[in-house]
Formats: structure tokens, C-alpha cells, sequence
């Protein structure tokens, strides 16, 4: 296309620098040179042209019109393509600067671009939603995008522009750097469509370079420098051996994990190890001479034995660092877990033969102190039992609250993508039937597309369709078009589609469309 665009340039170039306007104003003739291998433009010996040179003879820079010449320029093809070479293009890039990859084993890879936004926060928000997606074929250092395609509207859903308009290499170091057709805004059907911009990838401070294993590409994270407002995050992901042929694709079958829904699996996780070494005391260290009573599992009323500084009655203590389940005040479920927990830590202390605290912090009502009974820190004993959490407010969306699962799996969901899948699992648990799993299932079907778990992507991705997520009717339905994920099913792809139109989306129509033939997309309606 930009070699049409240059030819175009040229002849119009040639035309108006070299058959410009007569000095009279008049157009000159236009005729075939003597061996008929060019064009010949001569102006006219009018009385009119004659006229016109008369009354500029005064003018010593003056030339009569009969002796104007214009020839169109023949260019050789060796120079043509020399002046091809030289044409700066929007995707030209000097890998010279860089040491690329080599002895990389053959490899194609799922990828997903999602956006990131700056305007609220200086690290950015990531959005929970693809603007891209499809495959890498991955060669040495040559990066190449199949069956992959843009979501933002417009002119982005020309699949050519990943397969025409992408410059990228593989860095010896892991890091893709080069140029690529981008789209950052999305454009409704109707509007004006826009034209990409052309970002450079650099190895930015922020990505993770992408991890090899026997000269194999494992996964990767790319940070992508776009606009002030907004960039892009690149997810390399489920790397696989060999090239995917675009007509062919070949097929891998793949042994997924089960997903777990049984509470006593969820459970797990809040357990955390704790470090193993015995906590630092000294001599000065204030000894508990009475535990006068446990109201919660992180939270005591103590005497405290003279002569110490701190000695007196009915102090209240609240474990260092610690959140133990409530035990009065919350929901049936937690209750029911704190009083364990209460009655678990009082027997320990009971039975303890030395209770000290340390590292000790004075507030106005009360002391936070680490609690050594019997030489050994009793808030890690309670989290490597799973007693409690090193994570404040740990206990309501675990317990009590599905949204505030959900919401505690959404503010972690690009900072710590796996607690941000223990706590959008946990909200399914808490709440089956609940009005929030529509989110729910889909940012699931987001971070395991990330983590390279496909079954369980997609499994997740239906079930949000099926709960009527429009972003997962969209997405699910584009990846029957093109046979991404899932089994190539236009009929189903069009059923998608057809769904999410009907409750409002506004690019679903476009992407069925642009699926259909250059004839039928002008007709085309869902």
C-alpha cells in the first residue's frame, strides 16, 4: 500500500513540477515523444501566447512559451526501488541497537492487549476488558500475529493491520521491541472511524520480560507507551511448540485444573506461613502476671506485673499485625468461627507457663504488641493455623459479604492476580445465585486467560455470557467468528453477537459484520 501511495506521489508530482501551467495561464498540449516512450508537453505559439511574451519582454528573466519542453521522469526499477527504500514508514525500526533472540525454539503463544489508564492514578488502572487478542508465532527473534484481531471499532477490525502493519522482534533478554498499528480509542458504528497511531515497544521498566524454559518462551508481560492518557498491557500467555498455521491450526490438548468451589479448598488460603524464627524478646519486656479475659482471638485484657513501667489492671491488648475473626458482632458464619478461635487462644494462654509482650505500641486505650506465650509469637501461630489474617478487613468479604469480595477481587486484580482470583472465587461461594457473578465469572475469565488456563477461561467466559455479561457475549462471540479458544462456529458466534446487541452493545453489530464479506457488510444487520 505506502509503494501505491509513493507511485501516486510521484506521478502527481512529476505532472504539476514538470507540466505546470503555460506562462500565459493556458494548460500546455499534451502529445507522445517521438519513440513513444513518454510524454511530450509543449505550450502553444498562439497570438495569444505570443502576446503574453510580448508584454513581459521588458523582463530579462522572460522565455517565450514555444520554447518550454516538459518530459515526464522515467525511473529505472533499480531506481524506483532505491527511492522505495527511502521512504520513511510509519513502522521503520533500527534493531541494530539491540541484541535479538536466537536459538529460540519454534513457538506460538495466546495474547491479549488489554488498556491501561492514567488519569486517576500515575501507576494506572488496568481495564478488565481485551481491546485485542489472538496469537504469536514466535521464531527466533521474528514475532508474528495469526488469527488475531483488534476490538475497538472501526477501521481496527480489519484483521490486516496485524498481519501487515506490525514491526516486533524478540530480544535476546526476553523484551519485544519494534513498532505496531494501534488503537486506543474505541469507535462506535456510525462515528468516524480513526486511523492507528504507531507506538514503539521499548523494554519498558514496568513489563516482565517474557521467561524461557529449554530455550522455550513461557509467558510474558509487555507495557505498551501509547498516549498521555492511556496505554496498553501485551499478555503473552500458553505458550505451545510449534508455528500455528492461520488455515490449520493445530491442536493441543490440554490437561486444565479443576475449579475448586468446595469451601474447605477456598479455606486454604488464608493461611499464610509465617516466618519460623523464634521473635526477639529482651529482659525489659512486660510479663503478663494475668489473662483477665479473650474477647476476640486478637484481642486480650491483661494484668500486667509490677515493677514494670507499663504495670497495671485491666489493660487491653490487640495482637501486633493480626486480624482474627470477629466474635460478637458480624454475620452467623463468622461468629461461629471467632468463638472458636476465642476459646482456642484462651486455653493457650491458660495454659501458657510465660506470657510477655514486645515490640510494643501505646495508643490512648489500649497497647498492640506482639504476644510471646511460651517463647513463641501467638499471631503467627494463629495465621499458619489459618486462625487468622496479616490482611486487615480479611474477615467480612470472606465470610459476610459477597460485593465486598468482588470488590476486594477487582482493586487486587492487576496487583496480585492471584488473590484477586481467591476472592471473586470466594464471592461465588458466598452468594451462588448472586447479581454480582455476571462481574464476577468474567474478570475470572480474564485473569486465568492471563495465567494461561484456557479451559478454565473459557469455561468461566460462558458462564458470564450465560448470566447475560454483555463484554462476555461480545468477547465469546468473537471467538466463535474466528475459531479462538473454542471450536470455529459462525452460527454461534452470530447467537452471541445477536444477544449482546440486543441489550445495547455497541460494537457486536460491528464485529459480526466486518466477519461477512466486503459485498454484504454495507446490508448487514444483527
Amino acid at each position: 500500500m505506502n509503494k501505491i501511495y509513493l507511485l501516486l506521489f510521484l506521478t502527481l508530482f512529476s505532472v504539476k513540477s514538470y507540466a505546470g501551467d503555460c506562462p500565459d495561464g493556458s494548460d500546455p498540449i499534451k502529445s507522445i515523444s517521438d519513440d513513444g516512450t513518454y510524454f511530450v508537453y509543449k505550450c502553444g505559439g498562439s497570438s495569444n501566447n505570443n502576446s503574453a511574451a510580448d508584454t513581459s519582454s521588458n523582463n530579462t528573466s522572460s522565455v517565450k512559451a514555444s520554447e518550454i519542453e516538459i518530459y515526464d521522469v522515467a525511473f529505472s526499477s533499480d531506481v524506483l526501488e532505491d527511492l522505495l527504500n527511502r521512504i520513511v514508514s510509519k513502522l521503520d525500526y533500527d534493531f541494530s541497537n539491540h541484541k535479538l533472540a536466537k536459538s529460540v525454539e519454534d513457538a506460538n503463544c495466546r495474547f491479549t492487549l488489554k488498556r491501561i489508564v492514567y488519569d486517576k492514578s500515575e501507576s494506572g488502572e488496568l481495564e478488565n476488558w481485551n481491546m485485542a487478542l489472538g496469537y504469536i508465532n514466535i521464531k527466533d527473534a521474528n514475532v508474528d500475529f495469526v488469527k488475531s484481531s483488534w476490538r475497538m471499532g472501526g477501521l481496527s477490525i480489519d484483521p490486516s493491520f496485524f498481519i501487515d502493519e506490525t514491526n516486533i522482534k524478540l530480544t535476546e533478554d526476553g523484551h519485544f521491541v519494534g513498532k505496531m498499528a494501534y488503537f486506543n480509542r474505541s469507535v462506535d458504528k456510525g462515528e468516524v472511524p480513526e486511523n492507528p497511531t504507531y507506538p514503539t515497544l521499548i523494554k519498558h521498566q514496568r513489563s516482565n520480560a517474557a521467561t524461557f524454559k529449554d530455550n522455550k518462551i513461557v509467558e510474558a508481560k509487555y507495557f505498551i507507551d501509547v498516549e498521555d492518557w492511556a496505554g496498553g498491557v501485551l499478555f503473552v500467555t500458553g505458550c505451545r511448540d510449534g508455528i500455528l498455521v492461520p488455515k490449520k491450526p493445530k491442536t493441543v490438548k490440554k490437561v486444565a485444573k479443576k475449579v475448586e468451589t468446595k469451601e474447605k479448598a477456598t479455606e486454604n488460603k488464608t493461611k499464610k506461613v509465617a516466618p519460623t524464627t523464634q521473635p526477639s524478646t529482651s529482659a525489659s519486656d512486660p510479663v503478663i502476671s494475668k489473662v483477665v479475659e479473650v474477647t476476640h482471638g486478637d484481642k486480650l485484657v491483661v494484668n500486667i506485673a509490677e515493677p514494670h513501667e507499663l504495670a497495671d489492671n485491666y489493660i487491653k491488648v490487640s495482637l501486633k499485625d493480626i486480624d482474627a475473626p470477629d466474635a460478637t458482632k458480624s454475620c452467623p458464619k463468622q461468629i461461629e468461627f471467632g468463638v472458636k478461635v476465642r476459646d482456642y487462644v484462651s486455653k493457650r494462654l491458660s495454659d501458657a507457663s510465660s506470657i510477655k509482650l514486645s515490640n510494643i505500641r501505646k495508643t490512648n486505650t489500649k497497647l498492640i504488641a506482639q504476644v510471646i506465650v511460651d517463647g513463641k509469637d501467638l499471631g503467627n501461630e494463629l495465621v499458619e493455623m489459618g486462625y487468622a489474617s496479616e490482611e486487615y478487613g480479611f474477615w467480612k468479604p470472606y465470610y459476610c459479604s459477597a460485593l465486598t469480595a468482588v470488590q476486594a477481587g477487582q482493586q487486587l486484580f492487576d496487583k496480585d492476580p492471584d488473590m484477586s482470583i481467591f476472592w471473586l472465587e470466594r464471592s461465588l461461594i458466598l452468594d451462588p445465585d448472586g447479581s454480582n457473578n455476571t462481574l464476577s465469572t468474567f474478570l475470572l475469565s480474564q485473569q486465568y486467560e492471563n495465567k494461561g488456563e484456557e479451559k478454565i477461561s473459557i469455561d468461566y467466559l460462558k458462564r458470564s455470557a450465560s448470566l447475560g455479561w454483555v463484554q462476555a457475549m461480545e468477547e465469546l462471540g468473537q471467538q466463535y467468528l474466528i475459531g479462538s479458544r473454542v471450536n470455529q462456529d459462525k452460527n454461534q458466534g452470530k447467537k452471541w453477537l445477536k444477544k449482546a446487541h440486543d441489550k445495547g452493545s455497541q460494537i457486536a453489530e460491528t464485529i459480526f459484520c466486518n466477519s461477512l464479506p466486503v459485498a454484504k457488510q454495507n446490508s448487514c444487520r444483527l
